[in-house]
């Protein structure tokens, strides 16, 4: 039987491994993880997978020296280099640690890229006001302020020229002290390209169009994007000069982008799967299981791609982004069609506190979305907008005593079939 140490995440690692019969070790932050994972694999360590290194290897090292692993694998971002540093300690092979470090490291991704002239764009690692200030003014527009590790769209603010800096740099994380990593403002619809790479050759599984609301938390995502086939080249083809930038040579990757009237400009890149439910449009839209694939293809127990699949339908998502409060009713759920097209979930009922919605973790914590099937983008995008239009969460000033939303389970409604 293969066997594989998996740091951190959720459930659905521990899922696909069982269906392939891998034995799984689990290691994760104690009260971090589904409690159903204690039943999904054979061991689960509790421990500080992020923040205390040396700790985890004791961990890794002693089971493996009783009954080796055949790999190390994280899908989650705190998780990502501390595999890769195992990975290569244990020669378990799988990408050198250098590559997650890289893409978790903003300004020195960006250093690379414009070194390489690959989707250049102007940026700087600020300390303070007086910092960020020039570098606005070197700039003469809109600037993006973002930490230089972070994820999630956690901590994303755009600042227009004539904005005052000093009284907004405490709201910035990082602001008390810093750095903050400061990027010119990138004009265009945003996108996201998911590819699976094996021995150093990418194979895009999908562009994404990605719906943002004014704070950049993402409401929305369909796939695959119709776009002119010459843009599409152009955007996969930066994606793969990147990758070979950064060294990334296995494994999963996701890619955002703008399409600026300059052509493709990367945001950022991650060597995991990406979040809000993209796996699950890839499975409605080509009939793949990214997260089997990343279990499966390291160990032997799958082929690789050997070339970018076609799709054989459309899919999206949406999310509900209701008011902050109290959840007084649930309304319009008996309309949803019946033909399999489409999946709402909720993860609230009547009573459950409903916090603002200001990152993607928040959004995913409050669990409602609507997933929708379609034969292109366009058919997905509207089935996902008739459920919105038709169903809401009704809510009200929250009172004392309120139930967390974020301490509720998923409730699953319907799924497309």
């Amino acid at each position: 039987m293969k066997r594989i140490a998996v740091i951190g995440g959720t459930v659905n690692i521990l899922h696909r491994a069982r269906k392939l019969g891998v034995g799984v070790v689990l290691f994760h932050r104690a009260g971090a993880y589904d409690p159903a994972s204690r039943k999904l694999c054979d061991e689960l360590v509790e421990v500080d997978f992020s923040d205390d290194y040396p700790a985890l290897e004791r961990e890794v090292l002693a089971r493996h020296q009783a009954r080796p692993f055949d790999r190390v694998m994280s899908l989650t971002e705190r998780g990502l280099v501390p595999a890769a540093r195992l990975n290569e300690q244990l020669g378990l092979g799988g990408n050198l640690p250098s590559v997650a470090e890289i893409l978790r490291n903003k300004p020195e991704m960006r250093r690379i890229l414009n070194a390489a002239g690959i989707s250049p764009v102007r940026y700087r690692v600020v300390q303070d006001p007086a910092g960020l200030a020039e570098f606005m003014q070197e700039v003469g527009g809109p600037v993006i302020v973002k930490p230089v590790d972070g994820s999630a769209s956690e901590g994303v603010f755009r600042i227009d020229p004539g904005m005052a800096v000093d009284g907004r740099w405490p709201q910035f994380p990082g602001g008390r002290g810093g750095p903050l990593l400061a990027e010119e403002s990138l004009e265009g619809p945003e996108f996201s390209v998911d590819a699976y790479s094996w021995r150093g050759e990418h194979h895009v599984i999908t562009i994404t169009r990605k719906l943002l609301d004014d704070a950049f938390l993402e409401i929305g995502h369909s796939m695959p994007s119709r776009l002119d086939p010459h843009v599409a080249k152009e955007t996969t083809g930066t994606v793969r000069q990147m990758l070979d930038a950064v060294g990334l040579v296995e494994g999963p990757s996701h890619t955002e982008l703008r399409l600026t009237p300059g052509g493709p400009r990367i945001i950022e890149s991650h060597n995991r799967i990406g979040g809000s439910r993209l796996f699950e449009l890839m499975g409605l839209a080509y009939d793949i299981d990214l997260i089997e694939m990343t279990v499966a293809v390291p160990l032997g127990l799958m082929s690789p791609p050997s070339a970018d699949p076609e799709p054989m339908a459309a899919a999206a998502v949406r999310y509900f982004v209701p008011e902050p409060g109290v959840v007084r009713a649930i309304d319009g759920t008996a309309s949803l069609p019946t033909d399999g097209s489409v999946g709402l979930a909720l993860g609230v009922a009547v009573g459950d506190a409903v916090p603002h919605q200001r990152t993607s973790v928040d959004r995913d914590r409050l669990g409602c979305y609507v997933v929708a099937r379609g034969s292109d983008e366009d058919d997905a995008i509207q089935r996902c907008n008739d459920v919105l239009d038709s169903v809401s969460i009704v809510t009200s000033p929250a009172s004392a005593g309120s139930r967390a939303a974020s301490d509720q389970p998923l409730r699953p409604v319907a799924q497309p079939s």
